[in-house]
């Protein structure tokens, strides 16, 4: 990437991976799973930590990819380290650097094409803010849930 600050560079790699989980194949049947069963797959945790932070709802992104990290999800770790970076809070990536250790190695993954970012981004905007919240803990405060209704949506991004 052509001379970008070290947050910026974050920011369209963390875009860039995020768009990628969750226009995956399979990304909408972890939705469902996550709905119907709760946080038992850190995958389908981190395809909904996707979903939040691409509809601009940057704190229940953060929680979300912190329950997945801590249940062993690399790539959810790794997410945090580049949404540390993006925000300049190089402390803390740092942090998730040294969790990953070196046996992480991230996938490489192309950018999307504008069209397909920003219509992702526009499909997930408005779903994320009807989306129900819970009381969770202190620091993040009420918490998004996912839905089935999420979910549907989540599978015709595919479609873009």
């Amino acid at each position: 990437m052509l001379d970008l600050l070290p947050f910026e560079r974050a920011e369209r790699m963390l875009d860039a991976l995020a768009v990628d989980v969750v226009t995956a194949p399979g990304a909408s049947d972890r939705l469902h799973h996550l709905v119907t069963h709760g946080p038992t797959d850190p995958e389908a945790v981190r395809v909904f930590a996707c979903v939040l932070y691409l509809g601009r709802e940057d704190e229940g992104a953060t929680w979300w990819w912190q329950l997945a990290a801590g249940a062993d999800d690399n790539e959810s770790a790794y997410c945090l380290r580049l949404d540390h970076m993006r925000r300049g809070e190089f402390n803390d990536a740092a942090l998730w650097e040294e969790w990953l250790c070196d046996h992480f190695v991230p996938r490489s993954v192309a950018a999307p094409s504008v069209e397909r970012a920003y219509m992702t981004r526009k499909g997930l905007r408005f779903a994320v803010m009807l989306l129900p919240r819970v009381n969770g803990d202190p620091e993040f405060g009420r918490l998004p849930c996912p839905t089935p209704r999420l979910a549907d949506i989540v599978a015709s991004l595919r479609q873009l």
